[in-house]
C-alpha cells in the first residue's frame, strides 16, 4: 500500500508540473498581450486550422480592385442624340440662307423658341462663334465637321461619373452593357471612354480635348467655333449600373476562398521571454477558440515524464534495497 501510494503522489506532482509548464486548465488569452514577455511557453498539443478573417478580406479588397464597373450604353437613345444633333445642325444651314445679315442670323439663332427644343432646353450660342461661321467660307464644312465629330463621340461613350466611385475600382477593364432591341456586352479598356468633364490622374480624354484632338490639322475658325455647337447638345451616354456592378462583384466575391492557417502540433505558439508580436497574439487567439480539447498538456509527453520518475523511483528502491549494498539498510530520524 505505502508503495501505490507513493506512486500515486509521484504521478500527481508531475500532473501538477506539467500543467504549470505547458499551461493545463490555466491558459487564458487574458494572461496574454502584445509586446509583453511572457513567464512561460505555449505548445500547441493539437493541430488547429482556423479562417484568418482579415488576410481573407484583404484578399477579397484585391480580388475587388482587379474588377471593372458596369455601364450602360442605350442605342435608341444614342440615335435620338443623333438625331437632335442634326435638327440642329439643319435648322442652323436654313437660318443661314435665309437671312442676309450677320446680326439677325445671331439673333435668331439665340432665341429661345427657335433652338430650345433641340438643345435640351438650353439658348444661347457664343456670338463671337455664330459671326465666325456666318463670315466663314467653311461654313457648311465646320457644320458637316461637327456632325462627325459629335457621332464619334457618342459612339465613343460619353461618362460622368464621380471620382468617389472611380477610386473604388481599379480595373482597366470596364463592361458595357449595349441596351436595344437586342442586348449585348461589350469588354473595353475603361481609358477608351470619354469624360464630359476633366478629371486628374486619368489617361481618359475629356469632351473638350477630344474635339480639339479631332480637329488638328483644321484652321482656327473650326478650332474656335465647333466646341460651341457641341457642348450644349452633349451629354453623359454611357452610365454607371450600381446595381448589376454590386451584383457581379458580389458573385465574384463568392468565389475567393477564405485564407486558412494552420498551428500544427507541437508548434511554438508563444515563446518564454520572447516579446510577444501582433501575428503571434493572434495566433494564440485563434488557438485558444478553436482548439477542440480541453486539456493543454501533451498526454505522450505526461506519460513520458511518469514513466522517467517511476524508472528514478525504482532505481532508487533498487539502490537501497539489500541487494545493492550486500545487507539492510537502517533508516534513522531525527524528531527535534
Amino acid at each position: 500500500i505505502p508503495l501505490i501510494l507513493s506512486v500515486i503522489v509521484i504521478i500527481g506532482a508531475t500532473y501538477v508540473n506539467m500543467s504549470e509548464y505547458t499551461f493545463f486548465s490555466s491558459l487564458s488569452i487574458q494572461d496574454f498581450k502584445i509586446d509583453m514577455a511572457p513567464s512561460r511557453d505555449v505548445i500547441a498539443t493539437e493541430e488547429v486550422s482556423y479562417v484568418d478573417e482579415e488576410a481573407t478580406m484583404r484578399k477579397k479588397n484585391a480580388k475587388k480592385r482587379s474588377l471593372g464597373a458596369v455601364f450602360d450604353k442605350d442605342t435608341e437613345r444614342d440615335a435620338i442624340f443623333k438625331k437632335n444633333y442634326a435638327t440642329f445642325i439643319a435648322k442652323l444651314r436654313t437660318l443661314m440662307s435665309s437671312v442676309q445679315d450677320e446680326e439677325r442670323f445671331i439673333e435668331n439663332v439665340n432665341k429661345k423658341e427657335q433652338f430650345s427644343s433641340v438643345m435640351g432646353g438650353k439658348a444661347g450660342i457664343d456670338s463671337s462663334a455664330l459671326s465666325t461661321l456666318y463670315r466663314s467660307r467653311n461654313a457648311h464644312d465646320i457644320l458637316n465637321q461637327s456632325v462627325k465629330i459629335f457621332e464619334s463621340l457618342i459612339d465613343q461613350g460619353v461618362v460622368n461619373i464621380s471620382l468617389s466611385v472611380l477610386e473604388e475600382y481599379g480595373g482597366k477593364e470596364v463592361t458595357i452593357t449595349h441596351l436595344g432591341k437586342t442586348i449585348t456586352e461589350e469588354n473595353r479598356d475603361f481609358s477608351t471612354l470619354i469624360f464630359l468633364n476633366h478629371k486628374e490622374g486619368y489617361d481618359n480624354a475629356d469632351v473638350a480635348s477630344y474635339i480639339q484632338q479631332s480637329l488638328e490639322g483644321f484652321s482656327y475658325e473650326y478650332e474656335f467655333t465647333i466646341p460651341f455647337f457641341i457642348l450644349p447638345h452633349l451629354k453623359e451616354n454611357v452610365i454607371y449600373n450600381k446595381e448589376e456592378t454590386d451584383r457581379r462583384i458580389q458573385v465574384a466575391l463568392d468565389k475567393v476562398p477564405d485564407v486558412v492557417n494552420t498551428i500544427f502540433k507541437g508548434e511554438h505558439i508563444i515563446e518564454k521571454n520572447v516579446v510577444i508580436k501582433e501575428e503571434a497574439y493572434n495566433r494564440l487567439t485563434e488557438y485558444i477558440a478553436n482548439k477542440k480539447g480541453t486539456s493543454f498538456v501533451d498526454i505522450k509527453l505526461f506519460l513520458a515524464f511518469i514513466v522517467y520518475i517511476l524508472a528514478c523511483y525504482a532505481l532508487a528502491f533498487f539502490l537501497f534495497s539489500k541487494e545493492a549494498f550486500g545487507e539492510t539498510v537502517e533508516r534513522k530520524y531525527l524528531l527535534l
